[in-house]
């Protein structure tokens, strides 16, 4: 299964999680399609090199101390802090004295961390493993890049942020994380739809944003509770401002939540 999953068997490879950070609003679904294959068939690929190239330039700026963070590759010079997030690593961090050990899968280049790291350096000692091919000159101290999962340190938190929905078995993937026993697991940005019957779609980019076409699931909502049941309990859900995708008996809602690990 781990094999199934590293980061080289992805659909799209590494530039698709540039893409995912794109808004939602910005996105259109199309579909369903029969299967993954066919969705990947009737997908119009990307210019990968140029989008990568653009994400890892503006985090440079960041790094650089020239803005706050960047998004999609723009960059902002104020914070935006995501509470929600900060909230989980904070309670994660002091339940285990102070140490706290992430688990990102596909978190690009760790905008994240990035983003959120001025309300977490009271954490004393802080892991942030990126599951990901990202580029390694954004190394630091806490910031890690991994290229599977196994490479990883046991995580106290597993993100799965804007992920699911770009993988050919995304439940698979769920079902291997939960074996690590990481105590929170937090799920956030992912379609899910209002009928609760799945389906693989084609995600369109406009043209303006990048000119790209990519498979992308809205997942069942309860199938993915049901799926963490055994050992997970939701905490509570992340509700999102950026709703309504899809098409017809698919249409979606992006969401997620905060699943906590049962005693």
């Amino acid at each position: 299964m781990t094999e199934l999953l590293s980061p080289s068997n992805w659909l799209p490879p590494i530039l698709e999680r540039a893409l995912r950070r794109i808004s939602p609003r910005a996105l259109r679904l199309a579909g369903p399609y029969p299967d993954w294959s066919a969705a990947s068939r009737a997908a119009s690929g990307y210019d990968a090199e140029a989008i990568l190239e653009r994400i890892a330039s503006a985090q440079r700026a960041v790094r650089n101390g020239e803005a706050c963070y960047e998004r999609d590759g723009v960059l902002f010079d104020t914070p935006d802090f995501e509470f929600s997030l900060v909230a989980l690593l904070q309670r994660a961090a002091a339940d285990n004295r102070g140490k706290l050990t992430v688990l990102d899968f596909g978190g690009s280049l760790g905008t994240s961390y990035i983003r959120n790291r001025a309300l977490l350096d009271n954490i004393n000692t802080l892991l942030w493993q990126v599951v990901e091919l990202g580029k390694r000159e954004f190394e630091d101290r806490a910031l890690k890049f991994e290229d599977s999962i196994a490479e990883c340190q046991p995580p106290d938190v597993v993100l799965l942020r804007s992920v699911l929905q770009y993988l050919p078995e995304p439940h698979a993937l769920v079902e291997e994380l939960a074996t690590l026993s990481p105590t929170w697991i937090f799920v956030d940005r992912t379609p899910f739809t209002r009928s609760g019957e799945e389906a693989v779609m084609l995600q369109k980019v406009p043209a303006k944003v990048y000119r790209a076409s990519y498979p992308a699931w809205v997942l069942s909502w309860d199938k993915l509770c049901a799926q963490l049941a055994t050992h997970y309990s939701l905490v509570c859900e992340i509700p999102s401002a950026e709703n309504d995708a899809g098409s017809g008996r698919f249409r979606a809602d992006y969401r997620g939540g905060i699943f906590r690990r049962q005693a």
